[in-house]
């Protein structure tokens, strides 16, 4: 690792680095930390790794892009566009010693240079991963809104991707979905199931799936089966994800009428995905939906978001809150892959 630290994406990568350490993921690990020493270097071979992400490295500019950069050549590995990474790659049936390991950078290198304009357009899209590590946060906040009413509840997620989420509670009891004790006992009875996103994803396609797969760690063979999984038991659910923009999908759908169900807005890593001016518009428009509840037509907001906590290191922290009344409650905090996950004493049971 370098000693200095000057390039505007090297905490960027550093900290992904060490995320897929811990979670075990030697591959997309030596990646990052490749990356992080080829930003700060001035080898001519690293060239164009340093050019292709330049037009990102201005603050807010791009977030994600260690993820989404590995994502992109995951794609191509997966697609068989770049078959030259394969051996190293283990959601294609890859393994590399440690002997073999520093062969990886180099090759990855050359893919990248190869196909420099194409991750550029990549890499100007937003993250769309499936995010299925959130799923037993979103299961449990159905869950414990339903245990405090008798109505049926009316899901709506802005930014849904693929949509996956928003058939989480069809996820609980999969070992890769565990509820806390508390909830074990509810049973969320969910009408409707609707969402939106600029670029929504077809998981019931190839190519959909496929790119889903892709924003999995090339590591992460378990994640391709968790993926399958989660895919099949979506299909046997009606959810429908529209192209739209996020708030004013989101404010013609508070705009229907709601009565007798309870009305779910699902605020997942949104955070990072919307400009300011976007998310300050949803948040009005959630509250002039909240000041018009009643016990007839009420509302719910779980929210599932990074929050920097003491010391400056960021959990993502799940609440829910509900009007009529404006009661909030945190259900639990984990990491950003939904791992780790702390629930609340109550919840904990």
């Amino acid at each position: 690792m370098p000693v200095s630290v000057s390039h505007p994406l090297t905490q960027e990568f550093l900290r992904a680095g060490i995320a897929w350490g811990l979670r075990g993921a030697p591959v997309a690990t030596r990646l990052a930390d490749a990356i992080v020493v080829a930003l700060e270097s001035e080898d001519a071979g690293d060239e164009p790794i340093r050019a292709a992400l330049e037009p990102f490295a201005a603050p807010g500019v791009g977030v994600r892009i260690p993820e989404r950069i590995l994502a992109e050549v995951h794609h191509w590995v997966l697609s068989g566009e770049a078959s030259e990474l394969a051996r190293w790659f283990p959601t294609v049936g890859g393994f590399s010693s440690a002997i073999e390991m520093p062969e990886l950078w180099p090759a990855f290198r050359d893919v990248v240079a190869a196909r420099a304009e194409t991750l550029q357009d990549a890499l100007s899209r937003p993250w769309q991963g499936a995010e299925l590590g959130l799923a037993p946060l979103v299961a449990a906040g159905l869950q414990a809104v339903a245990s405090g009413t008798t109505y049926s509840l009316r899901l709506l997620e802005p930014g849904a991707g693929a949509g996956l989420n928003l058939c989480a509670d069809r996820y609980a009891g999969r070992p890769w979905c565990t509820l806390p004790p508390a909830c074990c006992g509810w049973k969320a009875v969910i009408a409707e199931r609707s969402g939106c996103d600029r670029w929504p994803i077809s998981p019931h396609t190839a190519d959909g799936l496929r790119r889903l797969q892709s924003c999995l760690l090339p590591d992460d063979v378990e994640g391709l089966d968790r993926l399958a999984e989660a895919v099949e038991l979506a299909r046997q659910v009606p959810a429908v994800v529209v192209q739209a923009d996020a708030a004013d999908w989101l404010e013609e759908e508070l705009n229907r009428d709601g009565t007798g169900l309870v009305t779910v807005v699902l605020h997942s890593l949104l955070d990072e995905a919307l400009n300011p001016a976007r998310l300050a518009l949803i948040d009005e428009i959630v509250h002039e939906a909240a000041s018009h509840a009643t016990q007839r037509t009420p509302l719910a907001l779980l929210r599932i978001e990074p929050v920097a906590e003491e010391g400056g290191a960021e959990r993502v922290h799940a609440t829910v809150t509900t009007w009529p009344g404006g009661a909030r409650a945190l259900l639990a905090t984990s990491d950003e892959a939904g791992r780790r996950i702390v629930w609340d004493g109550e919840l904990a049971g």
